[in-house]
């Protein structure tokens, strides 16, 4: 087994409901900072606003625009069933609960994954607090990460677990929260069967017309109509978000070759470019990036190579650097990611991969220490600025890529 289950003595009793309780301080305490400059309030309003027929992205007032599709705010409707503070107070407690479900399942998914071995602990924990701090920073700001993260990996267990025909509707469901699980629904189309083709067409057909439905079809379409406006338009004209925060491969290359007016007054150019030039090279690389993954993902259909942890985790990575904007917040994924490379058995390997893991290893614990409690704010900000994680991410995406072919050659068996 991989878990062992917890004997209820008198100790592990008094555990759980020390954390419960903590729990529900913390939710208290998170729940009563919410005001329309939140995160969260973004939610409560596009809930509020879907119900009463009022236009989701031309929002007058304080509240930050928002930037989801016309399905995540009908989901959000629930958030306007409690007063926004009460409302906010519950779902931090969702994001702890999350947190531990996302766990379990990384335990399954592993389980399935490497049927032949016993489950290793040890990664996990690793995994777990090299992660953290993206979680907390995710609950802290009460976003949605968590529940996208866990969707995700409800769709990768239902596949791998041979219940394809609900992989297809749960990958389909977080790309209508946060479009960029899009890429599980491209994996899934090509490394699945035909029976995951009907499934997925039926879900998109849902998730777009259900908002629809409900809104009015004269007000269900223009909300997709301002969608593509004024949330996709920023992203198809090539525009940057290049805040330290922002973890992209665009990001990371405008910062690294452009003067870059910040509010921490730093300067993070390495090199210097026009702007000409870096847009060239951010298209030219993300191309790379995103036809090493198309290629990869076919090139295994072909040859039916089994599923792996490296392929999934490409998966992760892809959508991370190719997106728009991503936060830090949205690395709640790395956990899955870290349980991956920290999983192999490092004594099977030859010399070069073994020196690429010990590298890589230490790179996911320079990850995992970089948050500003931490190291500070100064440091934390150049950390962001050069674009540390960036970087790893990429190179763990080509590891994942490489891996993921040669991983029986390498005796890395998944």
């Amino acid at each position: 087994m991989f878990l062992e289950k917890y004997p209820r003595t008198k100790k592990n009793i008094f555990i759980f409901f020390l954390l419960f309780a903590v729990s529900i301080v913390l939710s208290v305490v998170y729940g009563n900072k919410q005001d329309e400059g939140g995160d969260f309030y973004v939610f409560w309003l596009s809930g509020k606003n879907f119900l009463e027929g009022s236009s989701l992205y031309n929002v007058t007032g304080s509240a930050r625009p928002y930037l989801y599709p016309p399905f995540a705010a009908m989901l959000f409707v629930v958030f306007t069933l409690l007063p926004l503070k009460v409302s906010g107070g519950c779902f931090y407690f969702i994001n702890i609960v999350l947190f531990v479900v996302s766990v379990y399942l990384t335990c399954r998914i592993f389980v399935l994954l490497f049927p032949e071995k016993p489950f290793k602990k040890l990664p996990l924990v690793f995994a777990s607090v090299f992660s953290a701090r993206f979680f907390f920073n995710n609950m802290g700001l009460l976003q949605t990460n968590e529940v996208v993260f866990v969707v995700c990996l409800l769709g990768i267990y239902t596949f791998l677990n041979n219940k394809k025909v609900y992989s297809g509707p749960l990958f389909v469901i977080a790309s209508f929260i946060k479009l960029m699980p899009v890429f599980f629904v491209g994996w899934l189309l090509v490394r699945g069967r035909k029976s995951v083709v009907l499934p997925v067409i039926v879900s998109c057909l849902i998730c777009f017309t259900m908002p629809v439905l409900l809104r009015g079809f004269d007000r269900g379409i223009q909300d997709w109509k301002e969608y593509n406006s004024s949330v996709l338009s920023f992203f198809r004209e090539g525009k940057v978000n290049t805040s330290y925060t922002n973890q992209n491969l665009d990001a990371a290359l405008y910062r690294m070759a452009l003067p870059i007016d910040n509010t921490e007054y730093l300067n993070y150019q390495i090199v210097s470019l026009s702007e000409k030039t870096v847009k060239a090279l951010s298209k030219i690389f993300s191309g790379l990036i995103l036809l090493l993954f198309v290629g990869n993902i076919v090139f295994l259909r072909i040859k039916e190579a089994d599923i792996t942890a490296f392929e999934i985790s490409s998966i992760f990575l892809v959508f991370h650097l190719l997106s728009g904007i991503t936060w830090k917040a949205h690395f709640v994924t790395f956990i899955f990611v870290f349980m991956t490379f920290l999983s192999v058995d490092y004594k099977t390997l030859s010399p070069f991969p073994k020196t690429v893991m010990y590298f890589i290893a230490f790179l996911i614990a320079i990850i995992g220490v970089t948050g500003r409690d931490f190291i500070g704010s100064t440091l934390h900000f150049y950390s962001g600025g050069y674009s540390i994680i960036v970087w790893m991410m990429v190179i763990l995406f080509i590891c994942s890529i490489w891996f993921s072919i040669k991983s029986r050659v390498l005796g890395i068996n998944k």
